[in-house]
C-alpha cells in the first residue's frame, strides 16, 4: 500500500471516529419533550413509564445512527492493521 493512500484511510478512519462518537452522544432536540412536560404536570406512573420508553427509543436511534460509522471505521482498520507492506 502506498504511502499516500495509507494518510488517505488514515484520514477516512479518523472522521468515522468523529463521526461515530459524535452520532452516539448527540442529544436528539426535543425528542423526549412531550413525554417531560407531561411528567412534571402530573408525576403519575403512567408517565413516568412513558417517558423512560421514549429515552430508550431515543439511545436506540443513537445507535441507529452510529453503527454506520463504527463499521465502517472497524473495516477501515482492516487494512491499517495488516503487517503487510506491498
Amino acid at each position: 500500500m502506498s504511502e499516500a493512500r495509507r494518510r488517505f484511510i488514515w484520514a477516512l478512519e479518523i472522521i468515522f471516529i468523529v463521526l461515530f462518537v459524535i452520532a452516539g452522544t448527540a442529544p436528539i432536540l426535543d425528542y423526549t419533550k412531550r413525554e417531560s412536560l407531561a411528567y412534571i404536570k402530573e408525576p403519575t406512573e403512567q408517565n413516568l413509564n412513558a417517558l423512560r420508553a421514549k429515552k430508550n427509543e431515543e439511545v436506540r436511534a443513537h445507535l441507529m445512527y452510529a453503527f454506520p460509522f463504527g463499521l465502517a471505521a472497524a473495516l477501515l482498520a482492516i487494512p491499517l492493521l495488516s503487517k503487510k507492506k506491498a
